[in-house]
């Protein structure tokens, strides 16, 4: 028995080391699988993206003044490529004497687009002069914006210096507030015909829009070559008028002239021509505006022929037109605006207006003809048309043309006038030139080279000209350059640019964009980046001195013989376990037969 425990503890022995050696080589095994599966955290890293898009304010109006309402207006700018709705917006200011009378409503802002909105400012008489802040708050998909604007509050003149009547003497007007914008009307009791030599009452009848204006700002005159006036100077000071008038006309303001028709006139239609100057609240500026009013004398001369005179044929002109801005952007709507004034010394009726737009425009409100029942001598008729350029509309000025047709009396007989206008509407395609954030490297080691990728696309319908493309920073290669050249609409493209990073620190780089939109302005598009650049690592392993001599590095193992040798190690431990534990058997058995043996 004690034989048997011997000849065991001798095995153990002998199996011990070897499975020793086994683990051991599978460790190196591990080991070196490990090594060569090991990821970085650097590795997984992605780009550093920047925001989608924001949106940005700006805000213009005349001058702000107090005692009065402003109006303002706010624009909307969006960086995002895509359309966005704008919701909850509010609009508040700081001062006491400030208040916003009105809302924006929700809207949705186009992507890359802008819009302008219109507030109302109320602002007291007491309002202090000096600047003012206006918040605006508002939400774009649930994201809240806050922005701040600034403005002005001046205060109106308390004096201003005006000439007199004569032109010589000048007059100081306290508290007066001059409005640019004045119309001149000849009152209804006025007659439409008189006799050589009759006298006449002219009622001029003034209106003033929005702040009205003093009534001793300015002057009035009145002229003609048919009539003398014969009660009051032909210019009077406007502070002095304080005639009445009973005709059923609404009006600011009302002047009155007694005329003359002078002798031996031919029997027609003269003019009468009514002039006014006036002034603004601030800097004296002078306005004028005038009108003409055409009256029929029955006279007794006649012309160089013998004949009586022949009124001039009247004429049909656009006399002011107005379509919002200074360019219409391709599928935008836009109002215009246009007044058609009588040029002649005749009414005229049954004015039909034809309106041909061309192939960029298209009515969006109303049939292409108006009608116009009747239109006095000098005077004008405002009129409104809803247009729409078309999307695709080439940039470029579109002319609008405006065909006149009507009919007048002259001396009783019934005559027909034509006449044609055309109107300039300038279109703009919108620029819609996109160029994709970058994605420059995470990091860079001192010495090393990297790319960078600059992505362009054309959203509009037009083709984008000559584009452009360089690098620019502290980097070891600058001023790097691509000409890329013309882009068609919906196409893509891109420019790639070398980084060489110099030393450790920052890297910051612009990359710039130069192209020609498609109404041939030259535009730049600018992308800033950073890199971080470090250091190139150097490894210090410390060496064992015994192991400093000369080494024939000749062979190196490769990966398969390690392999190998892991594979071989699990064999040697199976054979050694199966041979150990045959022989623990066979002197187990023999033992046994021993045993019986006794």
């Amino acid at each position: 028995m004690i034989k048997m425990k011997t000849k065991h503890r001798q095995m153990v022995k002998r199996v011990v080391p070897l499975l020793l050696a086994a683990v051991m080589v599978l460790g190196v095994f591990a080991s070196a699988l490990s090594s060569m599966t090991r990821v970085y955290a650097s590795d997984l890293a992605g780009g550093v993206q920047n925001s989608a898009g924001s949106i940005y304010l700006s805000a213009a109006s005349s001058t702000i003044r107090p005692g009065r309402e402003n109006d303002v207006r706010i624009t909307f700018y969006s960086r995002y490529s895509s359309e966005k709705e704008i919701t909850n917006i509010e609009v508040s200011c700081d001062g006491s004497d400030i208040f916003v009378t009105n809302s924006i409503s929700d809207f949705k802002l186009t992507g890359g687009g802008q819009a302008s909105k219109t507030v109302t400012l109320d602002v007291a008489d007491t309002a202090e002069e000096g600047s003012y802040t206006m918040d605006v708050t508002f939400q774009v998909d649930d994201e809240s914006y806050n922005r701040t604007l600034t403005f002005n509050v001046s205060s109106r003149v308390s004096t201003i210096t005006v000439p007199s009547t004569n032109g010589d003497i000048y007059t100081e007007i306290e508290g007066s507030v001059a409005q640019p914008r004045m119309d001149i009307e000849i009152g209804s009791t006025t007659p439409d015909s008189c006799k050589e030599g009759d006298t006449i009452t002219l009622a001029v009848l003034l209106s003033y829009y929005k702040t009205a204006i003093s009534a001793r700002v300015g002057t009035i005159s009145v002229s003609s070559e048919a009539f003398a006036v014969v009660d009051g100077m032909v210019t009077r000071n406007l502070q002095y008028e304080r005639a009445s008038y009973s005709g059923p006309e609404s009006y600011t303001k009302a002047v009155k002239y007694q005329l003359q028709a002078k002798d031996s006139l031919a029997s027609g239609y003269y003019p009468i021509t009514v002039k006014v100057d006036y002034y603004d609240d601030e800097e004296t500026q002078k306005y004028t505006v005038e009108n003409t009013y055409n009256i029929y004398v029955e006279g007794t001369g006649k012309s160089e022929d013998g004949s009586d005179t022949a009124a001039a044929t009247p004429f049909l002109i656009v006399e002011q037109y107005d379509y919002g801005s200074q360019d219409v952007v391709a599928g935008d709507t836009f109002d215009l605006r246009f007044s058609i004034k009588n040029t002649g010394y005749l009414p005229v009726e049954n004015i039909l207006v034809a309106i041909t737009a061309p192939e960029a425009l298209a009515i969006t409100s109303s049939s292409n003809t108006l009608y116009i029942a009747s239109l006095s001598a000098g005077a004008s008729s405002e009129q409104l048309i809803t247009f729409r350029a078309k999307a695709n509309a080439d940039p470029g000025s579109h002319a609008i043309d405006i065909k006149f047709s009507y009919q007048y009396l002259d001396q009783s007989t019934r005559k027909e006038g034509n006449t044609q206008e055309s109107i300039a509407i300038p279109v703009i395609q919108q620029d819609r030139f996109f160029v994709n954030d970058l994605e420059p490297p995470q990091m860079m080691y001192a010495g090393d080279e990297n790319m960078i990728e600059v992505t362009f696309i054309n959203k509009g319908t037009t083709e984008v000209r000559n584009i452009s493309a360089e690098i620019s920073g502290n980097m070891a290669n600058p001023g790097q350059s691509q000409y890329i050249g013309n882009l068609q609409p919906g196409a893509e493209n891109s420019a790639d640019f070398t980084l060489q990073a110099l030393e450790p620190g920052q890297m910051n780089g612009t990359v710039l964009l130069t192209y020609e939109d498609s109404n041939g302005t030259q535009r730049e598009i600018t992308k800033e980046f950073t890199v971080e650049v470090m250091e190139m690592p150097v490894y210090d392993v410390p060496m064992d001195p015994g192991m400093m001599e000369p080494v024939d590095e000749g062979f190196v193992m490769p990966f398969w013989g390690w392999l190998a040798i892991g594979v071989g190690g699990v064999v040697v431990v199976i054979v050694v376990a199966v041979v150990v534990t045959k022989k623990v058997k066979a002197a187990k058995k023999k033992q046994e037969e021993e045993d019986e043996d006794f």
